[in-house]
């Protein structure tokens, strides 16, 4: 995971905000896909399939359903987190940036990087008047 420090305007904001929606619906594809295929592998081994090949194929993409669940809550949370700054910039015409430390990973699906925020530190706001940064 890596850490950078960069200031948000609204518009900003508003554009992080598509972004992680976007790969959270990546993400909620690849798992969807991930829950049919261990069904798929559990039906295989009721039915008759050999019974071990099925049973860790049925287990690993269940588990491969459920990281990638994870990693869809942490994208939702990141979201809330986002609206709230956006929130307090719409409410306060005084306020024009915020600046956020931002830890984030990278992870790959189907051939496309998605980058995604996993933690929010609060920094600052910026004030138009009095002009300057509030820490």
């Amino acid at each position: 995971m890596a850490t950078k420090t960069s200031d948000f305007t609204l518009n900003r904001l508003n554009s992080m905000i598509e972004d992680l929606e976007d790969a959270r619906s990546a993400y909620d594809a690849e798992e969807e896909m991930a829950a049919s295929a261990s069904i798929i592998f559990s039906f295989l081994g009721v039915i008759g399939g050999p019974a071990g090949v099925c049973f860790t194929a049925g287990v690993l993409t269940a588990g491969l359903a459920i990281y990638y669940d994870e990693i869809e809550n942490a994208i939702t949370t990141t979201i809330s987190v986002i609206e709230e700054y956006k929130d307090i910039m719409q409410s306060d015409p005084n306020y024009d940036k915020v600046r956020l430390k931002v830890t984030y990973a990278t992870k790959k699906i189907d051939g496309t990087n998605y980058i995604y925020p996993t933690d929010f530190e609060f920094v600052a706001i910026h004030s138009i008047n009095p002009p300057g940064w509030q820490y």
